[in-house]
């Protein structure tokens, strides 16, 4: 006899479960290709032996999931997953105030890396669009106020916040890399946050000083250059003074 703490656990799938993944098959084995109509959920539950309810339940997960999608009055379609709009449906229920800590050291380990893919992998287009998204962060910066007396204005901040988030999801882009743009892509709560709060509080430190705001340096046009030379040291070093936050505005 087999002893008992050496015996496989069983673990019991429900009804539901099993539906989800026979979907899932079938969608993943092209039996239901994409933008193709699926079975209705009476012919479902009759092909299944189940209840309408329980197909219906299971039609919502994958539609929640972003597998599916339901067309009123004409049915239910396979559609184009998309991994950014899947996560970003459930970013805020994770995002907390611990999670700004972490934000450097996670830059550290997936941007780093895909601006070393980007000097590998990236096309003329794609180094085009990059240099625009720097040029684009470089005018809202520079449209800011310059009177220290003035309120800062928040939506402007947003704008700024969303701009730098562009130049840098565009260098994951670049690496040409699903996984490393996913990783950014599921962290982008988080590090737009953080990103908007270190920029705040450098520019009402300048702004406190009366230091003139047009001669911020712009390390975007820095990293920008160094990938389009294909010198990954010099940007690198832009990259981790940015993340440590050393620039000096």
């Amino acid at each position: 006899m087999v002893p008992l703490e050496e015996k496989t656990i069983i673990q019991r799938t429900s009804v539901n479960d099993q539906l989800v993944q026979y979907m899932q098959d079938a969608i993943l084995g092209g039996k239901w290709k994409l933008n193709e109509k699926i079975p209705s959920e009476a012919d479902l539950a009759e092909y299944f032996k189940v209840s309408k309810l329980t197909v219906r339940v299971a039609l919502q997960q994958l539609i929640g999931m972003g597998i599916l999608e339901k067309r009123v009055g004409d049915g239910t379609y396979v559609r184009k997953f998309n991994f950014n709009d899947y996560i970003q449906k459930g970013v805020n229920y994770y995002m907390h105030p611990e999670l700004l800590d972490q934000v450097c050291d996670f830059r550290r380990g997936v941007e780093l890396k895909c601006c070393e893919l980007a000097i590998q992998n990236a096309s003329e287009v794609e180094f085009a669009s990059l240099q625009e998204f720097s040029s684009n962060f470089t005018k809202l910066v520079l449209s800011l106020p310059h009177d220290s007396d003035m309120n800062l204005p928040e939506d402007l901040f947003n704008q700024i916040a969303d701009a730098d988030m562009m130049f840098h999801r565009q260098i994951c882009v670049m690496s040409h890399n699903e996984l490393l743009l996913n990783a950014f892509d599921m962290a982008r709560v988080p590090i737009r946050e953080y990103l908007k709060i270190v920029f705040k509080q450098r520019i009402q430190a300048r702004m406190y000083t009366q230091k003139d705001i047009t001669q911020i340096r712009d390390v975007h046009l820095d990293i920008y250059q160094a990938l389009f030379h294909h010198d990954y040291e010099t940007c690198a070093r832009c990259y981790i003074e940015m993340i440590d936050r050393k620039i000096e505005l």
